[in-house]
């Protein structure tokens, strides 16, 4: 950790993490926010759920109506979410849909920074006669990727170890490129990994429908309406239910990967562009 910064912020709930989004959003870079235990996850006067423009002070009532507002401008600047989005083509029931995915820091099948990272998703997909209670039912009728290289991460991801455990690990800030044979269906990485060859099992990490009462929910993380699941289980073949709550179910997906084993234990899987056809 740094052992000094022009500005040190104490505590990482709401109010902390808005600070530091609002300096950097200002250009400041040296700064350092200290929490002891995880970002956001303190109940402060205005974490989710407790959200209001009344408060008991004029000043607080201005800082919430800032608050609300400025969660319609994340959206609109682009965080990537699934959610009640405008659909981008209509389909009936039963129609298949043969279209691409970016991966998940929104690099194409050319390589092109083509949208934001963290999950870009294509579509939404408005299915004509879903409204709320009906079951969405999907299938993955192809899932494959589109271009000869993916990339993970270098080394375990923190989540994923004992807290206060620091590995010494240097860090790396560009991902690990595999080479993707497409013909021969296998991935290699003979830099750091000779001899091993990865036989490809293409899967879907995330994807879903809107999810209930207007909700837009960060692609980083899963519900009831499907979402960032990471499960290799979503392979070419699979049918997926899931609960439709808004009108059309809005089918968004996205975060291909190569390969992944049980689980994301380097934080990813080997992230690539898909061709994806679907029903």
């Amino acid at each position: 950790m740094k052992e000094q910064a022009k500005i040190v912020i104490i505590g990482g709930g709401i109010t902390g993490c808005s600070i530091a989004w609002h300096l950097a959003r200002r250009g400041w870079t040296d700064v350092l926010l200290l929490e002891k235990g995880e970002l956001t996850s303190g109940t402060t006067f205005h974490s989710v759920g407790l959200v209001s423009q009344f408060r008991t002070s004029p000043a607080l009532m201005r800082l919430m109506n800032y608050s609300i507002g400025l969660y319609d401008q994340f959206r609109d600047e682009g965080a990537n979410n699934i959610g009640w989005h405008n659909p981008v083509l209509e389909i009936a029931p039963g129609d298949t849909v043969s279209t691409t995915t970016v991966d998940a820091r929104g690099w194409d099948q050319n390589g092109e920074q083509a949208a934001t990272r963290g999950n870009p998703m294509t579509g939404p997909f408005y299915i004509a006669g879903a409204e709320e209670g009906d079951t969405f039912v999907v299938r993955f009728d192809k899932l494959w990727p589109n271009r000869d290289w993916g990339w993970t991460g270098h080394q375990i991801a923190p989540n994923v170890l004992d807290p206060g455990f620091h590995p010494d690990f240097t860090e790396v800030g560009e991902p690990l490129k595999w080479s993707i044979d497409l013909e021969a269906g296998t991935a290699t990485q003979p830099d750091t990994l000779p001899g091993l060859l990865l036989p490809l099992r293409p899967m879907v990490g995330c994807f879903g429908i809107a999810p209930p009462r207007g909700q837009a929910i960060s692609t980083a993380t899963s519900s009831t309406h499907g979402g960032n699941m990471d499960y290799n289980g979503f392979v070419e073949g699979v049918t997926v239910y899931l609960p439709v709550e808004a009108p059309g179910a809005l089918f968004h997906l996205g975060d291909g990967h190569a390969v992944q084993g049980d689980g994301e234990i380097i934080g990813t899987g080997i992230e690539i562009s898909f061709d994806v056809t679907f029903t």
